[in-house]
């Protein structure tokens, strides 16, 4: 393949996705296989979870809805590809393929969109490759979400797969018979093959392929509800069981009732929350998603997602819900049906009922995300939707208002840029290796206080010799916890 003239704008991310971690064995080595032999790319690994996330912090709520009425694990995959690739850039690579050899080549168109036909002349969706943005992905963006909201198809082929590629592609190429601005560029899955090849004797297509559970259901799920959440009385039961799963609530472990907490405390969580062991919460009654080696002195909220690695000093705050501005009164009177001042004048004047509607301020259904290996001093301020960068250091008493970039210290009100931890090409490389993926474990054949260059090229030689194994751990989720509630 001749590569074009002009910058490269395609960024070096190559993205994959699987609905639930571990991944099975089989997919884990095909997954290693891309790890391999890409050191230089940003390799990415979503789960059902962190696409939902990408997903609301892209698109919104109403986009997330639509995702998650997808009743597949093939059709949420095949709506994030297209999701990720539009908002992000670079490649997307279905998981059914073995990689063999470095995939630089396929960067190297810009201003296009970049697929696969297949032997048999359909254009495949499981190669994606473009900048941000592009207009034609654009257009199969559009049709899919048109067949999700008005669940035009029962097959996942046409509702949310290859279909909307070939209609809108095909089309982009009757539309242009002159040749000149295409923003397609098709290769033959034979000159491809060098790249990747695809792999069809997997585990998982030979007991749930999407074909056959299509026949015996609805691929649709029912409109989302809002995550529940859910109460549980803290007891010394519940306690020994989260610190066997290594799950604490004090520096030195061992908690009970007559420890940090009082008798008839609850903790409070949402039933989606993922915890990690090695994770303590030192302070607080919320248990959020939390990623394993990290320790909280502040107490969180439910919405909050913390990855592996983090370090969160005392007093961290996110900021409270936006109020309304554009009615007549910013004053909580119009929509908290809860708050004694108004539950009251309510209570004392029944024939006004109905005055009061909800506050749908956009970014108060908005979470807080902080990345892996962030350092957060004490007395910061986060608002609401912002997400915190991998290796980032927020210095104490910061006002966080915008997403914080990996690797980037910040501090002030509001918050700048101080500087960079490492340079930019070392910031590069351990965005790509991702090394928190990893076993512990595994990584640990050296001083940890070697220099930076050299944990990379370690990190690097350990995954060119497959000697590094991917962190998969025991989670404690609503299914863990429930068995607790009253």
């Amino acid at each position: 393949m001749k590569t074009l003239l002009g910058q490269n704008m395609v960024p070096k991310n190559i993205v994959q996705y699987w609905h639930k971690m571990p991944l099975p064995d089989d997919i884990a080595k095909l997954h290693k296989t891309w790890l391999h032999h890409n050191p230089d790319a940003s390799i990415k690994l979503f789960d059902h979870e962190k696409a939902s996330i990408f997903i609301k912090q892209e698109y919104g709520q109403d986009v997330l809805d639509l995702y998650l009425t997808a009743a597949l694990p093939a059709m949420q995959s095949d709506i994030f590809r297209i999701a990720y690739c539009l908002a992000k850039g670079g490649m997307y690579i279905d998981m059914a393929t073995d990689c063999l050899g470095a995939a630089d080549n396929l960067f190297s168109y810009s201003n296009q969109l970049v697929v696969m036909r297949k032997w048999h002349g359909g254009i495949w969706n499981g190669l994606i490759v473009c900048e941000a943005g592009n207009p034609v992905l654009r257009k199969i963006w559009d049709n899919v979400l048109d067949n999700l909201s008005n669940k035009k198809f029962d097959d996942v082929w046409k509702a949310t797969g290859p279909f909307s590629f070939n209609k809108i592609i095909d089309a982009e190429y009757e539309n242009d018979l002159v040749g000149k601005n295409r923003d397609v560029l098709i290769v033959p899955q034979q000159e491809i093959s060098k790249f990747f090849g695809l792999v069809n004797e997997l585990e998982h297509k030979k007991t749930s392929h999407w074909s056959d559970i299509q026949k015996e259901k609805s691929i649709y799920k029912n409109k989302p509800t809002n995550i529940a959440m859910h109460k549980v009385q803290v007891s010394d039961e519940l306690l020994g069981f989260l610190n066997e799963n290594r799950v604490y609530f004090s520096p030195f472990g061992a908690d009970k009732v007559q420890g940090r907490f009082r008798a008839g405390e609850s903790l409070i969580f949402t039933s989606d929350v993922k915890i990690e062991p090695y994770t303590c919460y030192i302070n607080g009654s919320f248990l959020y998603s939390f990623g394993s080696f990290s320790f909280s002195r502040s107490p969180l909220a439910p919405f909050v997602k913390v990855g592996r690695y983090c370090s969160i000093g005392a007093r961290l705050s996110i900021l409270g819900i936006d109020h309304p501005k554009s009615r007549f009164t910013t004053s909580s009177i119009t929509y908290d049906r809860q708050a004694i001042i108004c539950s009251q004048f309510f209570a004392d004047h029944p024939e006004l009922s109905n005055f009061q509607t909800n506050n749908t301020e956009p970014k108060n259904s908005l979470g807080v995300e902080i990345g892996n290996d962030v350092w957060v001093g004490e007395d910061v301020t986060i608002a609401r939707g912002v997400k915190i960068g991998d290796g980032a250091i927020l210095a104490a008493k910061a006002m966080i208002t915008k997403d914080v970039p990996p690797y980037a210290i910040m501090g002030g009100i509001p918050a700048k840029v101080i500087k960079f931890r490492f340079s930019d090409a070392e910031i590069e490389s351990l965005l790509a290796l991702q090394w928190w993926n990893y076993n512990l474990k595994d990584l640990i054949n050296f001083q940890s206080d070697i220099p930076i260059d050299e944990f990379i090229d370690n990190v690097k030689s350990n995954i060119a010799t497959k000697d590094l194994t991917l962190y998969s751990p025991n989670n404690i989720t609503m299914n863990e916890l429930e068995k607790f509630l009253a």
